[in-house]
Order: structure tokens, then C-alpha cells, then sequence
């Protein structure tokens, strides 16, 4: 709750290419390391099953990693 409202907060919405596999293996505990920041997924829209094609991805900045 404290990254959503933070006055430093960032919200990246971006375009990944995920398989089935990737989606499978997915945890949304684990942080993302991207552009030398790191990120936490808060949202993957579009996901087909059957095709392997472009998905709107949101991810949320970590600000602080203690709370």
C-alpha cells in the first residue's frame, strides 16, 4: 500500500511477449529487475492461452523494500 501512495511512486504499463509457460510459472511476490530499478507486477491483462503474442503488462516501483 505504501508504493501505491507514496508521492514517489511509479506505475509502468508496458507490452511483454508471454508464453503459457511464463504465466504458469508466474509469482507476483517475487520482484522484477528492469532498467536498473526494481519492480513489482500488479497486472497482466490480455492473456491468451492459446497464442504466444503481446500482453499489457503494469508493474508498480518498489520504493522501499522494509516496511
Amino acid at each position: 500500500m505504501a508504493e501505491i501512495t507514496d508521492k514517489d511512486s511509479k506505475l509502468l504499463t508496458c507490452k511483454m511477449k508471454l508464453a503459457f509457460k511464463d504465466v504458469y510459472k508466474l509469482d507476483f511476490s517475487k520482484l522484477i529487475w528492469l532498467d536498473g530499478s526494481l519492480w513489482r507486477l500488479n497486472k497482466i491483462s490480455d492473456f491468451n492461452v492459446t497464442k504466444t503474442e503481446t500482453v499489457n503488462v503494469e508493474l508498480i516501483k518498489v520504493i522501499n523494500r522494509i516496511y
